[in-house]
Protein backbone atom coordinates (compact mmCIF):
# COMPACT_ATOMS: atom_id res chain seq x y z
CA UNK A 1 0.00 0.00 0.00
CA UNK A 2 1.53 3.23 -0.97
CA UNK A 3 0.71 6.47 1.24
CA UNK A 4 0.22 9.96 -0.85
CA UNK A 5 -0.03 13.52 0.64
CA UNK A 6 -1.16 16.31 -0.51
CA UNK A 7 -0.46 20.03 0.55
CA UNK A 8 -4.22 21.61 0.91
CA UNK A 9 -5.20 25.15 1.80
CA UNK A 10 -8.70 26.71 1.68
CA UNK A 11 -7.13 29.76 0.47
CA UNK A 12 -3.66 29.64 -1.46
CA UNK A 13 -1.30 31.46 0.23
CA UNK A 14 0.98 33.97 -1.76
CA UNK A 15 4.13 36.02 -1.11
CA UNK A 16 2.04 39.36 -2.46
CA UNK A 17 1.92 40.11 -6.03
CA UNK A 18 3.71 42.94 -8.24
CA UNK A 19 3.18 45.18 -11.20
CA UNK A 20 5.32 46.74 -13.74
CA UNK A 21 3.58 49.33 -16.32
CA UNK A 22 5.22 50.83 -19.31
CA UNK A 23 5.81 47.53 -21.05
CA UNK A 24 5.55 46.46 -24.46
CA UNK A 25 4.24 43.15 -26.03
CA UNK A 26 5.94 41.63 -29.17
CA UNK A 27 4.36 38.93 -30.84
CA UNK A 28 5.46 36.93 -33.99
CA UNK A 29 5.40 33.76 -35.64
CA UNK A 30 8.74 31.48 -37.05
CA UNK A 31 8.96 28.15 -38.86
CA UNK A 32 10.27 25.95 -36.68
CA UNK A 33 14.21 25.75 -37.39
CA UNK A 34 14.06 29.36 -38.81
CA UNK A 35 15.33 31.35 -35.35
CA UNK A 36 18.44 29.35 -35.46
CA UNK A 37 20.34 29.57 -32.09
CA UNK A 38 17.83 31.26 -30.04
CA UNK A 39 20.25 31.39 -26.57
CA UNK A 40 22.72 33.54 -28.95
CA UNK A 41 19.99 35.90 -30.14
CA UNK A 42 18.87 36.41 -27.72
CA UNK A 43 22.43 37.19 -25.43
CA UNK A 44 22.98 39.37 -28.49
CA UNK A 45 19.32 41.15 -27.27
CA UNK A 46 21.06 41.04 -23.76
CA UNK A 47 23.93 42.70 -25.46
CA UNK A 48 22.45 45.55 -26.66
CA UNK A 49 21.28 47.27 -23.09
CA UNK A 50 17.50 45.72 -24.29
CA UNK A 51 16.44 43.60 -21.63
CA UNK A 52 13.66 41.02 -22.26
CA UNK A 53 11.56 40.79 -19.09
CA UNK A 54 8.96 38.30 -20.10
CA UNK A 55 9.47 35.49 -22.92
CA UNK A 56 6.84 32.69 -24.06
CA UNK A 57 7.01 30.28 -26.64
CA UNK A 58 4.74 28.26 -28.25
CA UNK A 59 4.26 25.48 -31.13
CA UNK A 60 1.69 25.48 -33.43
CA UNK A 61 0.02 23.02 -35.58
CA UNK A 62 1.41 24.79 -38.24
CA UNK A 63 4.78 23.83 -37.65
CA UNK A 64 5.35 27.30 -36.26
CA UNK A 65 6.79 29.29 -33.01
CA UNK A 66 4.76 31.40 -31.39
CA UNK A 67 7.06 34.00 -29.54
CA UNK A 68 6.04 36.44 -27.59
CA UNK A 69 8.25 38.60 -25.82
CA UNK A 70 7.71 41.87 -23.16
CA UNK A 71 10.51 44.42 -22.63
CA UNK A 72 10.04 48.02 -21.45
CA UNK A 73 8.49 50.72 -23.87
CA UNK A 74 11.91 53.07 -23.57
CA UNK A 75 13.12 49.90 -25.17
CA UNK A 76 11.10 48.89 -27.35
CA UNK A 77 12.50 50.56 -30.71
CA UNK A 78 16.10 48.96 -29.62
CA UNK A 79 14.20 45.75 -29.14
CA UNK A 80 12.48 45.87 -32.50
CA UNK A 81 15.16 46.65 -34.64
CA UNK A 82 17.34 44.06 -32.67
CA UNK A 83 14.12 41.50 -33.54
CA UNK A 84 14.36 42.32 -36.99
CA UNK A 85 18.47 41.73 -37.23
CA UNK A 86 18.29 38.71 -35.71
CA UNK A 87 15.02 36.75 -36.31
CA UNK A 88 14.22 38.29 -39.69
CA UNK A 89 10.84 39.50 -38.98
CA UNK A 90 9.97 42.95 -39.35
CA UNK A 91 7.51 45.09 -37.13
CA UNK A 92 4.78 44.72 -40.13
CA UNK A 93 4.78 41.23 -39.30
CA UNK A 94 4.40 41.66 -35.64
CA UNK A 95 1.91 41.85 -33.48
CA UNK A 96 2.51 45.13 -30.80
CA UNK A 97 0.63 45.81 -27.92
CA UNK A 98 1.81 48.90 -26.17
CA UNK A 99 1.17 49.65 -23.27
CA UNK A 100 0.61 46.61 -21.36
CA UNK A 101 1.22 45.69 -18.05
CA UNK A 102 2.80 42.35 -16.03
CA UNK A 103 1.09 41.36 -13.02
CA UNK A 104 3.28 38.22 -11.83
CA UNK A 105 3.12 36.55 -8.10
CA UNK A 106 4.55 33.14 -6.42
CA UNK A 107 3.79 31.21 -2.83
CA UNK A 108 4.95 29.10 -0.57
CA UNK A 109 4.95 25.22 -2.04
CA UNK A 110 3.30 26.44 -5.63
CA UNK A 111 4.46 23.64 -7.37
CA UNK A 112 3.25 21.47 -4.69
CA UNK A 113 -0.16 22.44 -4.71
CA UNK A 114 -3.07 21.49 -8.25
CA UNK A 115 -5.48 24.28 -9.03
CA UNK A 116 -3.59 27.41 -8.59
CA UNK A 117 -3.67 28.78 -12.27
CA UNK A 118 -7.62 27.34 -12.57
CA UNK A 119 -8.25 29.76 -9.92
CA UNK A 120 -6.79 32.62 -11.36
CA UNK A 121 -7.86 32.46 -14.81
CA UNK A 122 -11.41 31.40 -13.51
CA UNK A 123 -11.42 34.61 -11.34
CA UNK A 124 -10.21 36.61 -13.64
CA UNK A 125 -12.83 35.49 -16.28
CA UNK A 126 -15.66 35.69 -14.11
CA UNK A 127 -14.49 39.60 -13.32
CA UNK A 128 -14.27 40.11 -16.77
CA UNK A 129 -10.43 40.56 -17.12
CA UNK A 130 -8.86 39.61 -20.35
CA UNK A 131 -5.11 38.18 -20.19
CA UNK A 132 -3.07 39.41 -23.10
CA UNK A 133 -0.93 36.11 -22.45
CA UNK A 134 0.17 34.29 -19.60
CA UNK A 135 3.06 32.06 -18.14
CA UNK A 136 3.19 29.47 -15.63
CA UNK A 137 5.62 27.50 -13.78
CA UNK A 138 5.79 25.28 -10.87
CA UNK A 139 6.68 28.55 -8.81
CA UNK A 140 5.14 31.69 -10.47
CA UNK A 141 2.57 33.01 -12.80
CA UNK A 142 2.97 35.85 -15.03
CA UNK A 143 0.42 37.64 -16.55
CA UNK A 144 -0.26 40.59 -19.05
CA UNK A 145 -3.19 42.37 -19.53
CA UNK A 146 -3.55 46.04 -21.21
CA UNK A 147 -2.51 49.56 -19.23
CA UNK A 148 -4.58 49.83 -16.55
CA UNK A 149 -6.10 46.17 -16.07
CA UNK A 150 -3.51 45.55 -13.50
CA UNK A 151 -4.69 47.14 -10.65
CA UNK A 152 -8.07 45.53 -11.51
CA UNK A 153 -6.51 41.72 -11.98
CA UNK A 154 -4.16 42.37 -8.56
CA UNK A 155 -7.71 43.24 -6.37
CA UNK A 156 -9.29 40.30 -7.96
CA UNK A 157 -6.77 37.78 -7.41
CA UNK A 158 -6.71 39.20 -3.41
CA UNK A 159 -9.98 37.59 -3.17
CA UNK A 160 -8.84 34.19 -4.34
CA UNK A 161 -5.59 33.58 -2.75
CA UNK A 162 -4.37 35.28 0.70
CA UNK A 163 -1.51 37.76 0.64
CA UNK A 164 0.71 38.60 3.56
CA UNK A 165 -0.42 41.63 5.84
Amino acid sequence: MQTIAVYYEPKVKTYGFNKLEDLVLVRFRLISGQGGSWQEKMDTIDERSVKYILTVLQSTKEDQILVTLVFRIKDGDDALRVLEEQFGVSPDTMEIVSPVELVFFQGPHFGDRWGIAENTFKALEEKGIQVITAGCSGAAIYLVFVAGKGDEAISCLKEVFETPK
